[in-house]
Formats: C-alpha cells, sequence, structure tokens
C-alpha cells in the first residue's frame, strides 16, 4: 500500500504544483508540462503496481446492484471527462466537469471495491478531486473569472428577457386592438351598430 500511496502523493504534486507554487511552474514554461504528464504516468504506474500487490481487509464486495449503479455512474464520469474538453451543454452546469469526473469514478469504484487498498486508492483519488474543486475556487474553472462571467452573462439573459417582456406587451396590446376592432365586445354593438358598420 505504500506504493498506492507514493502514487496519491506524485499525482497530487504534478496536478497542485500550478496552484502551490506558481512562480516554480511558471520559470519551467512549456517544459513544465511534459515534467506533468512524466509524473502524471509515474504516479499511475506506481498507482497500479501497488494496487495489484496490495492486501487489505475487505469489508464488501460486488452485487448486481451496486454494478449496475457502478456501471451508470462510469458511463456519466466518462461523458464529464470528454465533455471537459469540448463546450457541450454540460459544462454549464457542472463548474468542473473532469474533476467531477473523477470523483464519480472514485465512488463508482468504491461500491464495487470495499477493501482496505480500494479506500486508500479511490477515496485518495476523491480527496484530491476535492481539494482541486477548492483550490480553483469553488470547483470553477478559472475560479472567480469563471464566477464574473457567469454573472455577467446573467445580467445579459434578465436585460434581454426585460426587453422580450416589453415587445410581448406591445404585441399583445395590438393583437387585442385588432380583435375588439374585428370582434367587439358585445356591449360595443350599438355603437358599432349606430356607426353603420357591417361585418
Amino acid at each position: 500500500m505504500f506504493l498506492i500511496l507514493l502514487g496519491l502523493l506524485l499525482w497530487s504534486g504534478v496536478h497542485f504544483w500550478k496552484r502551490i507554487a506558481p512562480d516554480s511552474r511558471a520559470r519551467f514554461g512549456d517544459k513544465g508540462k511534459g515534467i506533468v504528464a512524466l509524473g502524471s504516468v509515474l504516479a499511475i504506474v506506481l498507482m497500479v503496481i501497488g494496487y495489484r500487490g496490495a492486501e487489505g481487509t475487505v469489508y464488501w464486495g460486488r452485487n448486481p446492484a451496486t454494478v449496475g449503479i457502478a456501471d451508470l455512474l462510469m458511463v456519466f464520469a466518462f461523458y464529464l471527462f470528454a465533455a471537459s474538453g469540448a463546450k457541450t451543454r454540460i459544462t454549464k452546469w457542472v463548474r468542473n466537469p473532469q474533476l467531477t469526473a473523477v470523483k464519480l469514478w472514485a465512488i463508482a469504484h468504491l461500491l464495487v471495491n470495499g477493501d482496505t487498498p480500494s479506500f486508500l486508492l479511490f477515496g485518495g483519488m476523491f480527496m484530491i478531486s476535492t481539494l482541486g474543486m477548492v483550490l480553483t475556487g469553488s470547483g470553477g474553472r478559472g475560479g472567480g473569472n469563471r464566477s464574473a462571467t457567469v454573472d455577467e452573462d446573467r445580467r445579459d439573459y434578465l436585460r434581454y428577457l426585460a426587453q422580450l417582456r416589453r415587445r410581448v406587451r406591445d404585441i399583445a396590446g395590438e393583437q387585442r386592438a385588432v380583435l375588439e376592432s374585428v370582434h367587439p365586445e358585445v356591449a360595443a354593438w350599438p355603437a358599432v351598430l349606430a356607426a353603420g358598420r357591417l361585418w
């Protein structure tokens, strides 16, 4: 289980490097991306080797219900992970789809793997994703900037709705005037007939 822990520490180190030590990360420029990629691959190798060789207490196992739920969670996790790179509709509601996908992935695996190595690996990935959401500012991509963009979008939308409401009232008034001239109310009939109007 030491290798799992080492892999988790390496994974969190390379992924939080930009947040924890931005000056250090900035000095490396584009080479820093290679370091993060290499560290990520090494962390995954350590976690896989550690998980395969780990033994621990088993508290629960698989059953048809949890397997079905885990499968559905995995489908949604894959969709969120793929959607994180594209401007899809789901990204308007899920603040950070990539980290949310990792959390769903961890929950799905914990549903069907109730042993201590799984607690360490998948629980650790869940905690790292949660910490990532906290460090990026309420789980948003870009943190406060995204929040300001959302607020501005909301204000624009509310302005649009106010303009639309005025247009609808004007059009409704015009429609009512036309309707009353073509089909006057019963109380107005004597005046219309006296004016000599024919239908």
